[in-house]
């Protein structure tokens, strides 16, 4: 727990900061500083727990004021989580809090073109809000008519550590697994730490980082996309995935900066050879492949890709502005 209890030092800096000062910053207006949905005595962390929230994630999350904590319990959450404000969001250890809607809906939009999402998790216009130790999983989504995020950063910073992402609408242009995004004038920036997490069968992208004002720490995450290359006697075809969609493990677009470092990134590739599949694509970037170092990467058509072009891929047009 020492690391959440200092994301919760650092929210609480960071109101003081903005000048709400020290008594502001620590009024409570419950009583209640640790909120837990369905911790029982078997968890290791039910001592910690002031109250419990039967109703489900949203419910915890709705009662936790600025700087506070929701520890969740092992178990499915058929439920879309939203957060705004400052908090750390736990779930049991080995990701065995399940969060997997049953129903999809359009909960916020792309900044930069408005484009509906649907984000399984979203932290919205915030700061210091951190994710963890979460099975996030979109196996339910049907259709691509609403872009589907499986934890979406829209203007806010903080961390997303040791997470399972998984099943975010396989065969949509318009999915990505883990999505941060500033606005374009820079009004929100998002400052990300995206570390030891788990992304596999996403859409378009595993982790996407978009717009001036973005920056994203990536480390010890394990990305995996749908495609593979396949031995012949002259040599390795790819073998694309199932629909036409070209994927790329991270991407940091459009003046974004991102370190990505000590990564394993594979199974990436596309065929025909028009469009390149990328391990790490740096599209009109700030900050480049330079940032892009100790990663292992594997089955990839691109490990590094370095794009300065004035036009976005016709195969990526969520991420276009």
């Amino acid at each position: 727990m020492q690391t959440k209890w200092n994301v919760m030092a650092v929210a609480l800096g960071i109101a003081i900061w903005f000048g709400l000062g020290a008594g502001s910053a620590l009024a409570d207006a419950d009583g209640f500083i640790v909120h837990c949905v369905d911790v029982t005595f078997l968890d290791g962390r039910f001592g910690d727990c002031d109250d419990q929230h039967p109703l489900g994630i949203q419910d915890g999350v709705n009662h936790a004021e600025s700087g506070e904590t929701v520890l969740v319990g092992v178990g499915m959450y058929p439920e879309q989580v939203k957060i705004i404000r400052p908090l750390t969001l736990e779930g049991a250890a080995g990701m065995t809090s399940i969060i997997q809607p049953a129903v999809f809906i359009a909960n916020t939009s792309n900044i930069i073109n408005g484009a509906p999402i649907a984000a399984i998790v979203l932290a919205d216009g915030t700061t210091g809000v951190s994710v963890s130790e979460f099975t996030v999983d979109g196996m339910f989504a049907s259709g691509c008519s609403a872009g589907l995020v499986g934890v979406f950063y829209r203007g806010s910073s903080g961390s997303i550590e040791d997470n399972h992402v998984t099943n975010i609408a396989q065969g949509c242009n318009n999915a990505l697994g883990i999505f941060v995004q500033t606005d374009k004038g820079g009004k929100t920036k998002a400052d990300v730490a995206i570390l030891s997490n788990v992304v596999e069968r996403y859409g378009k992208n595993g982790i996407t980082a978009n717009q001036a004002g973005t920056f994203i720490t990536v480390n010890g995450n394990t990305v995996t996309g749908d495609s593979t290359f396949t031995p012949t006697p002259t040599g390795p075809v790819c073998v694309p995935p199932k629909s036409d969609i070209v994927q790329n493990g991270v991407q940091v677009g459009y003046a974004a900066r991102g370190r990505v470092t000590g990564n394993t990134i594979s199974n990436h590739c596309y065929t025909p050879d028009t469009f390149v599949a990328c391990g790490t694509l740096f599209f009109k970037a700030g900050g480049g492949p330079g940032r892009a170092q100790t990663n292992i990467f594997s089955g990839n058509e691109g490990n590094i890709c370095n794009v300065q072009g004035t036009i976005g891929s016709a195969h990526s047009p969520f991420n276009e502005q």
